[in-house]
């Protein structure tokens, strides 16, 4: 959500503590206000990417309150004492990686398995719609 979250965030996934994995960042990140920041980290032993957005998605996409009210924590995280980790919808994962999937084909992939589990597409319209309509007014 913003830079002091980013900052616990990169903390937690860099620092070593017990039942906890340690990632590795891919690239060192930069705050812009504007554009907020983003960062990979990738897990050494399983070479799993996470990557980490802070207001913009590439620049494109914002993290609406839909999109807040809409997330979940997984059942892995959601009893921890330390902090509470929320991850987006499955359909806000959707709108995410269609607009990365020009810069990153192995999103096409995941698009695909998206759809496979089945998605709730009014959600999808309805957040693009918001995102245009933010754009919009940003840009006038």
């Amino acid at each position: 959500m913003n830079r002091g979250q980013f900052s616990l965030l990169q903390n937690l996934l860099e620092t070593p503590l017990p039942k906890l994995p340690v990632y590795v960042r891919q690239h060192r990140s930069q705050w812009d206000y504007n554009r907020g920041m983003s960062a990979r980290y990738m897990h050494p032993l399983y070479e799993f990417n996470l990557d980490v957005f802070v207001k913009r998605v590439l620049n494109k996409l914002h993290l609406s309150e839909g999109m807040v009210s809409r997330a979940e924590a997984p059942e892995e995280f959601s009893s921890h004492e330390w902090f509470k980790i929320l991850l987006v919808s499955k359909e806000d994962i959707f709108l995410f990686k269609s607009v990365t999937s020009l810069e990153r084909v192995r999103d096409l992939e995941d698009l695909i398995a998206l759809v496979e589990t089945g998605l709730d597409y009014e959600i999808i319209i309805h957040e693009l719609e918001a995102q245009l309509s933010k754009m919009n007014r940003l840009e006038a």
